[in-house]
């Protein structure tokens, strides 16, 4: 009996090591990665499979990191390796709908932030995601409804008043997108988009005060677009 609690602790002892092991040569990664040592956060990461090869968060880490270099379609590997050791992983299904998204294969997206919402109901930005989705497809109606539905959410979630004021603009009901505009900046005054269009909207509305003062913030916030830059050139004498 003695022999038999012995043989159990050293099992535990054992198992508890190789996963406190595997834990922290994930953290050291990300912060090798963080200070641009790709080579090593790599290799960590590596070893860190060899400890436990089912532990999924270390295929999201490697997804991460394949995203952030631009690698799409190994992150999407890694993160469908993430899922498949762990059904629950709502990130990994979020940030592979991003990736799916971004390479406008839009069903799969769809089925990801699906899956998120299954896991979480209140996701509010797999509901965005979907929003955005039916938004850049033309679907405005139920765009509108995902947007209204972050809002329910999160009434201070302001990329789903932006994207409501977008919807609004193309169905051509512009005070109604030019409010939704003031309460992204309400929510956000730092936010170049928000700025260039309700300063787009104020040269519409002639009224070029106001305009040239946003043109100003969007700039001064980060603002790149040669059209902006142009029309903050022109109309702000």
């Amino acid at each position: 009996m003695t022999n038999k609690i012995i043989l159990i602790a050293g099992f535990l002892f054992f198992a508890l090591n190789s996963y406190g092991q595997t834990i922290f040569l994930n953290d050291y990664a990300i912060d090798q990665f963080e200070k641009n040592q790709i080579d090593s956060a790599f290799a960590l990461l590596d070893k860190a499979q060899k400890e436990d090869s089912t532990y999924f968060v270390t295929y999201y880490n490697r997804a991460v990191f394949y995203r952030e270099l631009g690698k799409t379609d190994l992150a999407i590997n890694q993160f469908s390796k993430a899922i498949h050791f762990n059904p629950m992983d709502t990130d990994s299904y979020m940030n592979r709908g991003i990736l799916f998204a971004d390479k406008n294969q839009t069903n799969k997206a769809l089925e990801d932030f699906t899956a998120v919402i299954k896991n979480e109901p209140n996701r509010k930005e797999a509901h965005f995601n979907i929003g955005l989705i039916y938004f850049n497809s033309g679907n405005l109606k139920d765009a509108e409804n995902k947007s209204l539905q972050c809002i329910q959410l999160d009434s201070n979630y302001a990329s789903a008043y932006f994207l409501l004021a977008k919807i609004n603009f193309q169905n051509e009901k512009f005070s109604v997108a030019y409010d939704y505009l003031n309460k992204c900046i309400s929510i956000n005054n730092k936010n170049y988009e928000y700025f260039e269009m309700r300063g787009v909207m104020n040269l519409m509305k002639g009224d070029k005060i106001h305009a040239c003062e946003d043109l100003e913030q969007a700039i001064k916030f980060g603002s790149k677009d040669p059209i902006i830059i142009d029309a903050r050139s022109k109309e702000c004498k």
